[in-house]
């Protein structure tokens, strides 16, 4: 009889821009666990949502395009014996179809949800998709247009929702109906990145994990806001021109140079400074912040109320 393929013990399973880059890599370097390298390969989410492909109606179907097989051939590669295994796909808390899958797959696995200030998160989100290029209205129009944009294709719902990503109760809630909420851990990365000694060896306990030895760079952000922005002196004509082209060759070569996305990003965002400025020197409009604020307070309240505990480190909301 053919040996059951080894899958996940775990999953960090989101949400995006609440540091779960920086928590994977955290949990990378503890010697009892090993997560795959590979972040956010969203396997349980179809590809139609994930990178907008147009499929046909049959390739819609995704449990007829995605096996248990196919899911452990990922870890194939691993050379982990007696080690607890994760990945981390920052999507599957909100993509709610993936919340079914999981639980077919994975029946008694762990997660581990991390949280943040649902205003920053949709701040930082925005900015990370206009960087990408995914993204070119400003904030206050692209949030203004989020729902009809959502309804108008799944990846422009998967990777343009700033607003609705931050329903933590909502995403919670259907999550909690697929899986049982004892094999889910919530954290804030406010409290991971407060004391983020404490917060790791919670997580390994939680995974049935010994505490956690010294790790390098734990409170460090390690996928923090990357985008840059044109100079005001460079936004006039011809200059402006200029500047892109300079940006799109020095982004050309980087990525051709540079595998590694992380250290691409940082070295791009350094050469560019004479033309452009980081995105993180922008302030979101006092307005903007307090309109999200209010749309968020009950969503808070919400989530309190599910969790039955405060989140006092989101004090302006809660």
């Amino acid at each position: 009889m053919a040996e059951e393929p080894r899958l996940p013990d775990f999953l960090i399973v989101g949400e995006r821009r609440c540091g779960t880059t920086s928590l994977s890599l955290a949990l990378a370097q503890h010697r009892d666990i090993f997560l795959h390298p590979h972040r956010d390969r969203a396997f349980f989410i179809e590809d139609v949502a994930r990178k907008g492909r147009k499929h046909s109606a049959a390739d819609l179907d995704w449990e007829q395009t995605h096996s248990r097989e196919a899911y452990a051939e990922f870890f194939a590669a691993a050379r982990a014996d007696g080690k607890i295994w994760g990945e981390k796909s920052a999507d599957y808390l909100f993509w709610r179809p993936a919340h079914r899958r999981i639980a077919v797959y994975l029946p008694n696995a762990r997660f581990v949800v991390s949280l943040r200030n649902p205003v920053r998160r949709a701040w930082s989100h925005y900015w990370n998709e206009f960087g990408k290029g995914r993204e070119t209205l400003p904030f206050e129009e692209a949030i203004e247009r989020e729902p009809e944009r959502g309804r108008s294709a799944a990846a422009l719902r998967n990777h343009l929702s700033y607003i609705a990503r931050g329903f933590y109760d909502e995403s919670l809630t259907d999550f909690f109906a697929a899986i049982d909420r004892r094999q889910v851990l919530v954290i804030t990365i406010e409290k991971f990145y407060a004391d983020p000694m404490a917060e790791l060896n919670r997580i390994a306990t939680f995974l049935g994990a010994a505490p956690a030895g010294a790790i390098a760079g734990l409170a460090q952000a390690r996928n923090a806001n990357w985008t840059v922005v044109l100079k005001r002196s460079w936004d006039r004509p011809i200059m402006r021109d200029l500047a892109h082209a300079y940006a799109a060759t020095v982004d050309g070569i980087a990525k051709a140079l540079i595998k590694d996305k992380m250290a691409r990003r940082n070295l791009v965002k350094q050469i560019k400074r004479p033309m452009y400025r980081p995105a993180s020197t922008v302030q979101m409009a006092p307005e903007t912040r307090e309109r999200l604020t209010e749309i968020y307070r009950p969503h808070v309240e919400g989530l309190q109320d599910l969790l039955g505990r405060r989140f006092d480190e989101w004090r302006e909301i809660a």
